[in-house]
């Protein structure tokens, strides 16, 4: 469907993410700088960017059920550490 992402291509971003959270967190960090031979990764979050992951897993796991539970999941951790760590 046009304007629509396909279930690798959601997958291809949610690995990004999980490779760039905050250290002993499920936020992502919200800034990184990369340079030859280094990764600089800022230690705070961006809250709306958190959420909008949070809704884009709850939104995936309607759209594809064979991962429905590891979506939401994963939306529960992150919007606990939100609730932790933003207030």
């Amino acid at each position: 469907q046009k304007g629509q992402a396909s279930q690798a291509d959601f997958d291809s971003l949610y690995r990004y993410y999980q490779n760039h959270l905050i250290e002993g967190t499920q936020l992502m960090s919200w800034k990184h700088v990369i340079k030859i031979d280094s990764e600089t990764v800022e230690k705070q979050n961006a809250t709306d960017g958190d959420l909008y992951i949070a809704y884009s897993l709850i939104e995936a796991a309607k759209q594809w059920p064979d991962k429905a539970q590891e979506y939401q999941e994963q939306a529960k951790k992150i919007l606990a550490d939100i609730l932790q760590y933003n207030y």
